[in-house]
């Protein structure tokens, strides 16, 4: 049972990155719409953000951590934090990446069209 836990919680950590991947990919098609973008993982893809926001350097950096500290894990790292038994992220890791992941979408939303557009799930790419 708590070994199905663990993987549901990384699961849900991981599409809430994918939720924010899309969004980031998204903005930065629109200042450089080259669809190769979307094929490229989540970090390169928030370099190419920051080249064409670069008055958004705050939110590039709140992305770099959200990839570093949330998504990466998520995707890629399976061993457990000291003193953990069962799973890699808890329910309340998961529940405050929650609030975390829809305050970026909102921000990303805000500042490209496009963005706005996949967000509202509406066809414009």
């Amino acid at each position: 049972m708590h070994l199905s836990c663990g993987v549901y919680t990384r699961d849900a950590l991981r599409y809430l990155g994918d939720y924010v991947d899309m969004l980031v990919k998204a903005a930065a098609y629109e200042k450089e719409p080259d669809k190769r973008i979307f094929n490229v993982s989540f970090g390169p893809a928030i370099k190419t953000f920051s080249r064409n926001w670069p008055s958004e350097s705050k939110l590039t950096n709140f992305l770099e951590r959200y990839n570093r500290f949330l998504y990466r894990p998520a995707k890629h790292d399976f061993k457990l934090p000291s003193g953990r038994k069962y799973h890699r992220f808890t329910a309340r890791e998961v529940v405050l990446s929650a609030y975390v992941t829809m305050h970026l979408g909102e921000e990303l939303a805000k500042l490209s069209e496009i963005a706005n557009s996949v967000k509202m799930d509406k066809e414009n790419i």
